[in-house]
């Protein structure tokens, strides 16, 4: 190790200088946030001070959103398009900037390493379709391609796997010590309401796998969001599986005192998806 890449690891230990870093990587946050989700459209809207003033929530038909990164996601136009509508007259949505959180089946996320990281977008994109051409299921020359350098995820220094059901897809992540060290989006079989603990075992385990034998240690704690109030069916065939506490994410945050009571009807309303983007805005 040289005594630039020293100096630079040991400014990076102070929190001011990460907290700067952070700013500097942030993605732009507009005032006016709207989810697509396979069986809802919601919608909320920010004051300038960071916190929500209102949100709302207009159901979707069944089969009204199909995820997909390579197939055409909106099988009913004219339902999605009435609910985007009214959530938007709800919140008083006008011409303005507005975030978009689409279903996580939607996109590919690659954790990639790098000793050196080109500073400038010019430079990185260039470099990223190079080594993604052959990880993406479609032209990766005609792919909407975004990146970020890792920033810290959670506060908890064990290694963490988040695991989130939506509909017929599931996300599962792990995370260490604020870094995302893996990531895994798979389609399961069933809805959310057919889920069995040993169906969700299976389709998670591969990532936990990956990463104890990567890392050489095991999920020292599991969160787990969009089972509602079918969660403590899950928890014991979890905690045997990882043997280690089994959480709701959100019901963890609220609990500890990390997510801000402005937050917490989101959460009682299990909206995962703005609560996430309501905490990466603050």
């Amino acid at each position: 190790m040289n005594s630039e890449t020293s100096i630079r690891e040991g400014i990076y230990k102070w929190d001011a200088v990460r907290r700067f870093v952070r700013w500097l990587n942030a993605t732009p946050h507009p005032l006016l946030a709207i989810e697509i989700s396979t069986d809802r459209v919601a919608g909320i809207r920010f004051g300038r001070t960071g916190t929500h003033l209102s949100f709302d929530v207009e159901p979707l038909p069944k089969g009204a959103i199909v995820p997909s990164a390579i197939e055409a996601n909106i099988a009913n136009p004219s339902a999605v398009k009435a609910a985007v509508a009214s959530v938007c007259q709800s919140l008083g949505a006008k011409e303005e900037d507005a975030a978009l959180l689409v279903p996580d089946p939607v996109i590919r996320v690659f954790v990639q390493h790098f000793d050196e990281f080109p500073r400038s977008a010019e430079e990185a994109i260039p470099m990223l379709r190079w080594k993604l051409k052959k990880s993406v299921p479609f032209e990766v020359e005609e792919t909407l391609l975004s990146y970020m350098r890792q920033v810290s995820l959670l506060e908890d220094q064990k290694p963490t796997l988040l695991a989130r059901v939506s509909g017929t897809s599931l996300t599962t992540a792990i995370v260490r010590e604020g870094v995302l060290a893996g990531y895994r989006c798979t389609e399961l079989p069933v809805h959310t309401d057919a889920l069995t603990p040993q169906l969700l075992l299976e389709e998670i385990y591969p990532l936990a796998a990956y990463y104890q034998d990567t890392w050489q240690e095991g999920i020292q704690g599991v969160r787990v969001a969009g089972l509602g109030g079918r969660l403590p069916d899950f928890v014991q065939p979890l905690e045997e599986e990882f043997k280690c506490p089994i959480r709701s994410l959100l019901g963890a945050a609220m609990a500890d005192g990390s997510l801000r009571a402005e937050a917490r009807p989101l959460a009682e309303n299990e909206l995962d998806g703005l609560v996430g983007w309501m905490l990466h805005r603050n």
